[in-house]
């Protein structure tokens, strides 16, 4: 039969057949690209979704130093600070989110207080940042 095609036909039959080919090869790329792109899509919105868990997790997770501050408070303790300081900001930041449980006042409730912050233990002051160790030695509290 291909012996009864003329030459022109034979070469308009072999320009569809390549023609058909780079149609059917564009079309397994742009499937194959639909694909990858949707496959990042879903990554990434499982990415979004397990961060979100992990924070809703980890802000309703207790402090580390939740017992500390709490068991301190009960005894009375109270730290004088101000906004401003940075050594307050510090101490603040060593409680993380358990500082929540530490009676906190602003240093001009307290004529005494001269340096901030200052924690009131048993009416003595102690001023600067104090580790949390020593904080449960000053208090009596455990960590």
């Amino acid at each position: 039969m291909e012996e009864q095609l003329s030459k022109a036909e034979r070469k308009r039959l072999k320009r569809q057949q390549l023609k058909d080919e780079r149609n059917r090869q564009r079309s397994e790329q742009k499937a194959a690209s639909r694909n990858k792109k949707f496959f990042i899509s879903g990554a990434v919105v499982v990415l979004i979704l397990a961060v979100g868990i992990y924070a809703v997790k980890q802000s309703k997770a207790p402090g580390h130093y939740d017992n500390l501050a709490k068991c301190m408070t009960e005894k009375g303790v109270v730290v004088y600070g101000a906004e401003w300081c940075k050594y307050t900001a510090e101490q603040k930041t060593n409680f993380g989110k358990s500082f929540e449980y530490v009676t906190y006042k602003d240093y001009s409730e307290n004529s005494a207080v001269k340096i901030t912050p200052t924690w009131v233990i048993d009416g003595l002051m102690y001023e600067r940042v104090q580790s949390m160790d020593r904080l449960a030695e000053l208090s009596g509290c455990e960590i």
